[in-house]
């Protein structure tokens, strides 16, 4: 019988190295605040909300050895453990979140805010809430701060960048995962596009969280970059951080436009990238909505300014992308960021059948 290769056991190992907090199954994610295995997520997932309040306990209020033989207790269990409804995202059947028309990331007049309509403001606050940045930019503020600590092992500086790194791909792959117009595309269409919005959002979170963190002049992180990427990829994401906004907001929806524009430099997917009117339907929202913001926040001059930075900034992200094609550990990244969100995406559908027939 073949033995799994070392590399095969390691991802094998790597994938599953916490416990669900409920049933103590292997786990990988957090789901609803709480680290837990995929079937404790889809039990209170249906549970939580269902109309049968009054469930009874078959154990007099003690825990079994098997959580899952109590549903009482299980559901109780989660609970307890941080497990929460207002973590639940909407359902498929809706296609935006409603939400008040003034998001409260921002601070305009009554007057301005009738520039966007109502799903143009919930498109740009799910964009905006949708990338979570924290756990990276906090990974990345830690390595600028130790940067200048003279004692600091040399192994601990370098662990802490690989988990700047996997940080970079972990962000990208939940950002995605909540992108509502990525998962309602049609599955041949989706396949071909997440390939490039995995690969562009990828290099540009890489280029945004070391401008913001200010990576980009230290030597040991430069040095341990180079190590793994290049000289050249390093220069590149150096370079192009002239260009990120200061404004968060648009970051991420430069971010959002950039994830649904052609990668034609990619070596994995068809030349014949989909324009269907779905695509096209999808950029001429968001650039649309990234207009009127800048119109609303910097008035026309300030918008054309920015707006001309912006494409700048995908202009570079391009260049980065078409050299990060050619290095194989990113794109084995790509590869299997790709895997796990068409999974989740399939995952998410079988869910959404099992609600609505339940």
């Amino acid at each position: 019988m073949k033995q799994p290769s070392q590399q095969a056991v390691q991802k094998r190992n790597r994938i599953f190295t916490r416990q669900c907090r409920i049933c103590d199954a292997p786990a990988q994610y957090s789901y609803f605040g709480t680290v837990s295995c995929y079937s404790c997520k889809m039990f209170f997932r249906r549970r939580a909300l269902s109309t049968k309040k009054d469930l009874k306990c078959t154990c007099n209020g003690q825990y079994p050895s098997n959580i899952r033989i109590c549903t009482s207790c299980r559901l109780t269990k989660c609970f307890q453990l941080g497990m929460s409804t207002d973590r639940f995202r909407s359902s498929r059947q809706n296609t935006l979140i409603k939400l008040p028309r003034q998001p409260t990331v921002w601070n305009f007049s009554q007057a301005d805010q009738l520039l966007l309509t109502n799903n143009q403001w919930a498109l740009l606050s799910n964009l905006h809430h949708s990338y979570n940045e924290s756990h990276l930019l906090t990974i990345g503020q830690s390595l600028h701060d130790l940067h200048y600590h003279s004692h600091l092992p040399y192994t601990t500086y370098e662990t802490l960048v690989n988990q700047f790194l996997e940080s970079i791909y972990d962000t990208t792959r939940d950002y995605l995962h909540m992108n509502h117009d990525l998962s309602e595309l049609p599955f041949h269409e989706r396949s071909i596009v997440l390939r490039a919005a995995v690969a562009n959002v990828t290099c540009m979170t890489s280029v945004f969280s070391i401008g913001y963190c200010r990576l980009y002049n230290l030597d040991n992180f430069l040095y341990f970059m180079k190590m793994k990427y290049g000289k050249y990829a390093v220069d590149i994401s150096c370079w192009a951080v002239k260009y990120i906004d200061q404004d968060l907001t648009v970051n991420k929806m430069t971010m959002a436009l950039f994830a649904v524009s052609e990668d034609s430099y990619s070596t994995k997917m068809s030349t014949n990238f989909p324009i269907s009117s779905m695509i096209i339907h999808i950029q001429h929202r968001y650039v649309e909505v990234i207009w009127k913001y800048l119109i609303l926040k910097y008035n026309y001059s300030g918008a054309v300014k920015r707006f001309l930075n912006l494409t700048s900034w995908i202009l570079a992200m391009k260049i980065l992308t078409s050299h990060a094609e050619t290095l194989l550990t990113h794109v084995n990244h790509i590869d299997s960021l790709v895997e796990q969100i068409e999974l989740k995406f399939v995952l998410d559908d079988i869910e959404h059948i099992l609600e609505t027939n339940s």
